[in-house]
């Protein structure tokens, strides 16, 4: 008799322990809690009481989780910090930028600052280079820098990234700037190999296509958005598509299909193990990030569950993949792409098989083009679902055209990640142009239809009615499977949508008239005047240029005036007119002449 493995309830319970503890900030005797949680589960189990030794358990492997996570992330406040001169040295996890004036990376090892304790941590560290001839830090050696560390900035300008936001998606608690490093030890013999393979990919796609493609095309692949243009990448982010630029299920998905079509679907012992150090290389060279790590390893879970003839139940090995991966690296269970990953899977098992058949009994004569389409909607709805939530958690944000865009760029970009490894294979033998010709074609409509979804977005809403916009999303998503016919579920769609743009519509708005800015190096004042952006910088620091108010100033439709005051304040402002001389500002001195 087969039997079920019941996973998603421990998995809850000590993802729920660790979240706890994380908060209450316990002291390092919480591992000796754990030790008589563990004495009182085994007494409770003796006495048969399974409940309490449950839980007594669940808290006991908490404690020890969350204990790692304390010691290991270090709580960031919402003010500016100092900043403080550190010594650091540890390994690369990520690169995250390599270009030749530019270095920036995410380091993990002990830190040891002047107004810090020495602490193990992560940091995310950025280091200018005035010779282009250094060699670019790679992922697996050990380096030790030096610089300036400081705590995530909070965000003060509108539609501003939190950099608190920033560093928990990387799980670094500080950024370390004005670094300068040297190389202790060499990246691992295996690590230059997923390096070698990432830059012939990457020389692949730049040689055999377009520019404005090939960007797209390296981070659908491996995940590499370098390349990638930042007003394309914020496109991305409002239309809720950005996580194809992740890998993740759906890249690993595609690829077992793939090897699936290729060797055949009869379970044999050389197809699991091809398939799972296939599926396993390309995890590897594509950064082995955790969503990518724990999508091979349901993959390679469900392969060896089948040779077996086991029953598989995707929704526990999610579960206990996602448990494994929490024991083996606990500060993982608090990172934004994990989470989001998770929860994406989750409500994909869960609520998708509900839309799909609840939907399906609304359709006269079923026929497998209806199916597929049916599918597809399921998947972008539950995903969409799942993900809401969480991204407006951590991010502030979410998308309304995300249910919507997905339907269109998902399905694109996914035939675009065939093709692009379809040109690898056939670069070699030299026929490259009429896969080159269908990727643009592809790659090209998957981006207008995202940079068209994009532009509508609820940033300019207070924070606290966004919750209520999300909420009424989700109702209008699971609103039509209430209804007895499939006219009537359109019908309730329709109006859904139509009741939340007219909230949007009528919710106040935030105002935009006037600013006041507090930026680590001085404050920014901005008003507008008479169809002019009147802004007043006042800082006496020396200090660098604010990049972000920089673009923020750049983004405004409206002509700029700008005075500064102080050592700070009179360079920003003379950056800003010098950046803004020959566009808005003569365009409207010419028009008032």
């Amino acid at each position: 008799m087969e039997r079920r493995i019941p996973l998603v309830l421990p998995t809850l319970c000590i993802v729920g322990w660790v979240v706890i503890i994380d908060q209450m900030r316990l002291p390092d005797s919480s591992v000796w809690i754990s030790v008589g949680c563990v004495v009182l589960a085994l007494f409770s189990l003796k006495r048969g009481f399974m409940a309490l030794a449950f839980h007594l358990a669940c808290g006991a492997v908490g404690l020890v989780a969350g204990h790692h996570v304390t010691s290991h992330i270090v709580r960031v406040s919402n003010s500016f910090g100092p900043l403080m001169k550190v010594r650091a040295e540890g390994v690369v996890r990520v690169v995250l930028r390599s270009s030749p004036g530019q270095f920036r990376y995410i380091l993990q090892g002990e830190v040891d600052a002047t107004d810090l304790p020495c602490v193990r941590t992560t940091c995310i560290v950025t280091e200018w280079v005035e010779d282009s001839t250094r060699p670019r830090p790679r992922v697996g050696e050990s380096r030790i820098v030096t610089g300036l560390l400081r705590r995530p900035d909070p965000a003060t300008l509108p539609d501003e990234v939190p950099e608190s936001a920033i560093c928990k998606g990387s799980g670094a608690s500080f950024l370390l700037s004005n670094a300068s490093s040297v190389c202790n030890h060499e990246q691992p013999q295996l690590y230059r190999w997923a390096d070698v393979c990432r830059q012939w990919i990457v020389a692949v796609l730049e040689n055999h296509l377009p520019r404005d493609v090939s960007g797209i095309a390296i981070a659908v692949v491996i995940g590499d958005r370098s390349a990638l243009d930042h007003h394309a990448m914020q496109a991305y982010a409002a239309s809720g598509t950005a996580h194809i630029f992740s890998v993740s299920g759906s890249h690993v998905g595609i690829i077992l299909g793939v090897l699936v079509v290729l060797l055949g679907s009869a379970p044999s012992w050389w197809r699991v193990v091809l398939i799972s150090l296939v599926i396993g290389a390309y995890v590897f060279i594509s950064g082995a990030e955790p969503p990518a790590v724990r999508a091979g390893m349901m993959g390679a879970v469900a392969l060896v569950a089948r040779k077996l003839e086991l029953h598989v139940d995707m929704l526990n090995i999610l579960s206990g993949v996602a448990l494994a991966m929490i024991l083996f690296d606990p500060t993982i269970s608090l990172q934004p792409g994990m989470v989001l990953s998770v929860m994406a899977m989750a409500a994909i098992l869960g609520l998708g098989p509900l839309w799909f058949n609840r939907v399906m009994k609304l359709i006269d004569q079923p026929t497998s083009w209806k199916r597929a389409i049916v599918a597809t909607c399921a998947t972008s709805v539950a995903a969409t679902v799942g993900v809401s939530i969480p991204s407006l958690v951590y991010f502030s944000s979410t998308s309304l055209t995300a249910p919507f865009a997905n339907l269109i760029v998902v399905p694109l970009l996914s035939c675009a990640l065939i093709a692009c490894l379809l040109l690898c294979v056939t670069s070699i033998i030299g026929i490259t142009s009429p896969v080159a010709w269908c990727i643009c074609v592809v790659v090209r409509t998957a981006d207008w239809v995202a940079h068209e979804a994009g532009e509508q977005r609820f940033s300019h809403l207070a924070d606290e009615w966004k919750w209520i916009v999300v909420g009424l999303m989700i109702c209008v998503l699971l609103w039509p499977l209430r209804s007895p016919t499939l006219i009537g579920g359109v019908f309730r769609l329709i109006i859904g949508i139509v009741v939340i743009f007219t909230v949007i519509v009528c919710l106040p708005v935030k105002s935009t008239t006037g600013l006041i800015a507090e930026r680590r190096n001085g404050i920014v004042l901005a008003a507008v005047i008479r169809d002019t952006m009147c802004v007043v910088i006042d800082g006496s620091r020396h200090a660098a240029i604010d990049g972000r108010v920089l673009q923020w100033m750049k983004r405004q439709p409206l002509p700029v005036k700008c005075e500064g005051r102080g050592v700070w304040g009179r360079r920003m402002s003379a950056r800003i007119r010098r950046e803004l001389v020959g566009s808005k500002d003569e365009i409207h001195q010419s028009v008032q002449r």
